[in-house]
């Protein structure tokens, strides 16, 4: 659920809140002994602030508060289990270019985003003193957009994504580190800062490049009316091998618009629970409402 709302013409402010449900699960110890069914979940809720630096620059910020029960309160490996919570930031600068003639009467603009996501706390799962990183997210990207005429707009994107969490060293026989560097103890700004240092990773400056995520996107649109789009994503193989395609549409009508999009697996090997699935999303324009 989200809602936002403009302040002026250059800032508004937006806040959501997403809950995801793990739907009846149940649980079993180490030798597969049923202990009871129960309902993991998580949510977040965030606020959001955007504001227009100039005609082609503007920036955002989003404030985040996480809770994630997904033990429901199991004792795992003689430790007592209690719901995580943590804090976290976004922050990103976006650019849009001024379109400009090219020949045939068409007209081109570029742009340009860059965001740090989910920069936050570690989060705990019991009071052993262990915590994990966030899922902290770094995405740069491109786009260029060619108006073919008044009607119709093609626009082709481009961006990198990689996790701002630091690499997990390679481990000996008896436990000890044998390559790379020991992240217990760092702080997610640390860890962060870890993510593009090729020293700290076990397979150096190679492991760094292939643990980016490339996607892919093209648009076509028609009056600010009706949207066609499609996107691949490819993971390396020894980061995840996530690799497939998306399909979708939108359709914006009056204060009313919605968006699909269907998700076909690419990679003949990984398995996704989000394979050949169909996702929809509906938005309602609030104050378009009240000016009519």
């Amino acid at each position: 659920m989200n809602y936002s709302k403009a302040l002026s013409d250059r800032q508004g402010i937006a806040a959501s809140l997403r809950y995801f449900s793990l739907g009846e699960i149940n649980f079993t110890d180490d030798r597969g002994n049923s202990l009871g069914t129960f309902n993991p979940y998580e949510f977040y809720f965030d606020v959001a602030y955007g504001l227009k630096l100039s005609d082609h620059w503007s920036a955002g910020t989003a404030l985040r508060w996480i809770y994630s029960d997904i033990a429901q309160g199991q004792v795992v490996q003689g430790l007592q289990t209690k719901p995580g919570q943590s804090g976290a930031a976004d922050l990103g600068f976006y650019y849009q270019g001024d379109f400009t003639n090219i020949s045939g009467g068409r007209r081109q603009a570029f742009s340009a985003g860059l965001a740090i996501s989910n920069l936050g706390a570690k989060i705990a799962y019991s009071e052993s003193g262990n915590s994990d990183f966030l899922p902290t997210n770094f995405k740069i990207g491109g786009g260029y957009h060619l108006e073919i005429d008044d009607y119709n707009m093609l626009s082709v994107y481009l961006d990198i994504n990689r996790l701002l969490v630091p690499t997990p060293p390679q481990l000996g026989t008896d436990g000890e580190i044998i390559a790379g560097v020991d992240t217990d103890d760092m702080t997610p700004l640390i860890g962060a800062a870890q993510s593009f240092n090729p020293g700290a990773k076990p397979g150096g400056f190679t492991e760094m490049l292939q643990e980016n995520i490339y996607n892919f996107g093209l648009e076509y649109r028609y009056n600010d009316f009706l949207f066609a789009r499609g996107g691949y994503l490819n993971e390396h193989k020894l980061k995840g091998n996530r690799q497939y395609v998306t399909l979708g549409f939108g359709l914006v009508y009056n204060v009313f618009s919605i968006d699909m999009a269907y998700l076909i697996p690419a990679s003949p090997t990984t398995r996704s629970p989000l394979e050949n699935t169909l996702r929809f999303s509906m938005a309602f324009n609030i104050d378009g409402f009240l000016a009519q």
